[in-house]
């Protein structure tokens, strides 16, 4: 089984973001799944055995029907062998830009067994955040969303998209510490990728260069307690660490229930109100089914090699 999964719960969303990747998976966008639908596609996935589910968007919080979800995701799986805190059973996070995250949707999330909740967080200013997010009042509602995530003892995220502007003028650095004064339990650092609204702006694409400093931010922040903990995926997911995991540690489901290997590529296995997901999975694995040395949606083409650490272990090719 995957050790994470992302379900897009829908297709719906206020903002209108720059970067948005729910976009490359719009089909159907004007449909979502019905209730019994979503939480027959999120059992299938939690007896899978998936360790972390993720729930994202369009708007995650959209969905009145997100506490079931989660409160399904966190009961022991079909294949686990004791019940109770030691029960197999999924992690829950979600995905949000912090619309609608009031102190009592914080805490009902938390009483449903959420886990953690990663809010965006685009800039320092409001007006640029807001600007980003394509709606006016955004950066207010992203930061009383963490406040409110925060009291409700939920492990409180913000997530930052680091575009060229933001990683040569060092406001990267401001962002970090302003989440530390918020609390912030991690900082999850992530570059523009090619896909969605994205893929017809190469030009905001990163330079091997840009990449190699995005990537020193991970370690230079982590040594430094005046910035909050900090995950740089493009470090995580570099050839000396991990590599891309799409379809071999990692997998998304789209708000139509299609079953792939990333949030950032539009690929379908096929369907899980339809098929079983382990039927799917295994589709996938048998294809996907090594981590490569960088992202898919980023250079397709020289996902032949494999990254360090794998190649250590000594697997088979």
């Amino acid at each position: 089984a995957p050790i994470s999964t992302y379900i897009a719960v829908t297709h719906k969303c206020m903002y209108h973001c720059w970067h948005c990747s729910a976009s490359g998976f719009m089909e159907n966008k004007n449909k979502d799944m019905t209730t019994e639908q979503f939480l027959t596609v999120v059992k299938k996935i939690r007896d899978l055995g998936v360790g972390i589910i993720g729930f994202t968007g369009g708007e995650p919080l959209l969905r009145k029907d997100l506490e079931q979800a989660i409160s399904l995701a966190s009961e022991p799986s079909k294949n686990s062998k004791t019940k109770g805190p030691n029960s197999m059973h999924s992690m829950t996070l979600v995905f949000t830009t912090g619309f609608g995250l009031d102190l009592e949707r914080a805490q009902s999330l938390k009483e449903a067994g959420l886990f953690g909740i990663a809010i965006s967080l685009d800039s320092v200013s409001p007006d640029n955040h807001n600007k980003m997010r394509g709606v006016e009042g955004a950066f207010e509602k992203a930061i009383e969303g963490i406040k409110n995530a925060k009291r409700a003892g939920l492990y409180t995220m913000c997530q930052t998209v680091c575009t060229r502007d933001l990683l040569q003028s060092g406001e990267i650095y401001e962002i970090a510490k302003y989440a530390k004064t918020l609390g912030i339990d991690e900082m999850r650092i992530m570059e523009p990728i090619p896909c969605g609204s994205m893929e017809e702006r190469p030009e905001e694409i990163l330079t091997k260069e840009e990449q190699k400093k995005l990537i020193s931010l991970h370690v230079e922040m982590n040594e430094n307690k005046i910035y909050p903990k900090v995950s740089v995926f493009p470090y995580i997911e570099s050839e000396d660490q991990y590599g891309c995991g799409a379809g071999s540690q990692h997998s998304f489901i789209d708000a139509d229930a299609n079953f792939g290997p990333c949030d950032f590529l539009p690929i379908s296995y096929g369907n899980l109100l339809s098929e079983e997901a382990e039927v799917i999975w295994n589709r996938m694995h048998e294809k996907m089914g090594k981590p490569k040395c960088a992202c898919y949606a980023k250079c397709k083409e020289e996902q032949v090699n494999l990254p360090k650490y794998y190649q250590l272990m000594r697997c088979k090719d």
